[in-house]
Order: C-alpha cells, then sequence, then structure tokens
C-alpha cells in the first residue's frame, strides 16, 4: 500500500470515527426528543436545569462551526477529484446547509421557540447522513483509482 492510500484510509477513518462519536454524544446528551433537546437548551426549574445564555452557546458553537466549515469543505472538497454530477453538488450544499442549521439551531431553540428543536433533529441527521454518504462516495472512489492504477 503506498503512502497516499495509506493516508486516504487514515483520513477516512477518521473521518468515520469522528461521525460515530458525535452520533452517540448527541444521543447521550439530547436523544431523539425534541422536549429533552428544548429542556436542556432552556432549562427546567422542575429538574433543576438551568437555561443555557447566549455567551454559552456562543462560546460552544463559534468553535463548531469552525470545524463543520472546515471539515466539510475538506471531505466535499475532494469530490473535485472524482466526476462531479449533479448529485454531488446537492449533497455538498446539503450538507454545509444542514451543519450551519444544527449549530444556528440552539439560538433559535434557546431566543424564537422550542419548536426550532425539530429543525436541530432534523439538520443533525441529514448532516451526519449526508458526510457518510460523502465519505463512503469517496472512499469508493479512491479503491476504484487504486486498483485502476494496480492493474
Amino acid at each position: 500500500m503506498n503512502l497516499v492510500a495509506f493516508t486516504v484510509f487514515l483520513f477516512i477513518f477518521s473521518i468515520i470515527f469522528q461521525l460515530f462519536t458525535g452520533i452517540w454524544l448527541f444521543f447521550e446528551k439530547y436523544s431523539l426528543n425534541p422536549e429533552h433537546i428544548a429542556e436542556q437548551i432552556r432549562g427546567n426549574e422542575e429538574k433543576f436545569l438551568n437555561p443555557k445564555s447566549v455567551l454559552g452557546i456562543l462560546e460552544i458553537q463559534v468553535p463548531h462551526l469552525i470545524a463543520i466549515s472546515l471539515t466539510t469543505f475538506v471531505i466535499l472538497h475532494f469530490f473535485y477529484f472524482t466526476k462531479i454530477n449533479l448529485f454531488k453538488v446537492l449533497l455538498s450544499v446539503l450538507v454545509f446547509l444542514a451543519g450551519i442549521l444544527d449549530i444556528l439551531s440552539n439560538l433559535l431553540i434557546l431566543k424564537i421557540s422550542p419548536i426550532f428543536s425539530y429543525l436541530k433533529i432534523f439538520s443533525f441527521l441529514i448532516f451526519e447522513i449526508g458526510l457518510f454518504i460523502a465519505i463512503v462516495l469517496i472512499g469508493l472512489s479512491s479503491y476504484s483509482h487504486l486498483r485502476k492504477q494496480n492493474h
């Protein structure tokens, strides 16, 4: 296995590991219950949960915005090394928008309405599924390219 193939394998493995840990942490903190998500963000006096502050949300969301944007850009940029089609372009836009909406939904839940908990769930699932599909497509493309090189 050459160095490029090994590097691509490590990158894909690390992104898949990050996806699964992100999913695990989301379910651990929020589950898929919109009421539970709203409670975690807006607080609940009966359960002694304090509401999040805007500063507290921004301290978490700004680094996530940078990291998610950069990771999404790098992963989806690999599509340009493969054959581009409309599906890949739409997938790129969808993943990026879902990541941004997932990040912004915390502020929307806190300041506007708990109904945005549904947006958080939907955008999180679309982001994770879309990123996984992108990684699989990149992995398959890399694998077929390496097979052609070796034959």
